[in-house]
């Protein structure tokens, strides 16, 4: 089976209806924010699951399902980065600011998204570029790949870079500082974090500077907003790259295991047709492993 044979019979696959129960459940999150999550899904998670079940074939190789791991995780991590932005909010329509925790809890998991961004490309690179199952490393382990990952896709690791370093120094800083007299929610624009990263140096400086001076400085909230945006316009062009590089007429990777009313089948509608009238809602209701733990299903955000 070519790529695009496979593609076309999974196009009407839909997410809301045959992912596992947080993705059910999140699916207004991922159609609104991160669509390509679901194209993804189609093409290299869900051929792979076992037969009426949400769980992966048990024969697919390490490599692929690494990367089915992270895909995974990836989503889960975003699903917290929009949870706390929303917070954020929130917290902002009524107070004019947002709390310190909102805002670390908030970096905190943002750094988790490029981390696993990271370990996910690892893996994607070991399976689907060298199409190797010799590199078996440990489950945390896949980000010393992303180096063979981001030779094949430079554009999203200058992309990646840039965002991941400018959060992770931000964390270093912000995180562990405290609220500023008069100026609660202004924090130090990341250019300046080297100079005004200490709380006796930001004091100093606010209370000596002109107020022409604080632009230097940058609200919270607005803040959160623009780094959210950047990140869901980023995690979403890493899968659209990834699946316009896929060969159209190239042989699916594992194709010898995907499910096999995918293969018997070569009209997408009927593949979806087959699928729900085999479905047995007492299937397992929730999720992949995740970094070698079940992950329940949780409460979050669907909007």
């Amino acid at each position: 089976m070519t790529a695009q044979e496979l593609m076309e019979r999974t196009a009407k696959i839909p997410i809301k209806i045959l992912g596992d129960q947080m993705e059910k459940s999140s699916s207004a999150f991922i159609e609104k924010l991160i669509p390509n999550y679901e194209e993804f899904w189609r093409i290299f998670v869900f051929p792979y699951r076992k037969k009426n079940s949400i769980w992966l074939n048990p024969e697919l190789p390490r490599n692929h399902e690494a990367v089915c791991i992270y895909n995974y995780s990836i989503f889960r991590s975003s699903l917290r980065v929009h949870r706390f932005s929303r917070i954020a909010e929130n917290e902002f329509e009524i107070s004019g600011e947002i709390s310190t925790d909102t805002f670390d809890d908030w970096l905190i998991w943002l750094v988790a998204c490029y981390d696993r961004i990271m370990h996910f490309g690892g893996a994607f690179a070991a399976a689907f570029v060298e199409r190797s199952n010799k590199i078996l490393l440990d489950i945390n382990q896949w980000k010393s790949e992303w180096k063979v990952f981001k030779t094949h896709f430079p554009d999203i690791d200058q992309q990646l870079t840039k965002q991941r370093e400018e959060i992770d120094q931000l964390r270093s800083y912000a995180v562990h500082s405290a609220k500023f007299p008069g100026y609660i929610n202004l924090i130090p624009k990341q250019k300046y974090l080297s100079r005004l990263g200490y709380w006796s140096v930001f004091r100093k400086y606010v209370d000596e500077k002109p107020k022409r001076e604080l632009r230097k400085l940058v609200d919270r909230f607005s803040f959160l907003k623009m780094k959210t945006e950047d990140y869901f316009k980023f995690i979403n062009n890493l899968w659209r790259e990834i699946i316009d590089n896929e060969k159209p007429n190239g042989p699916v990777l594992n194709g010898e295991i995907i499910n096999d009313i995918i293969l018997r089948n070569k009209d997408s509608d009927n593949v979806l047709h087959v699928i729900l009238g085999q479905r047995d809602e007492t299937l397992e209701p929730s999720a992949l492993l995740v970094s070698g733990n079940t992950m329940s299903s949780g409460s979050f955000d669907r909007d």
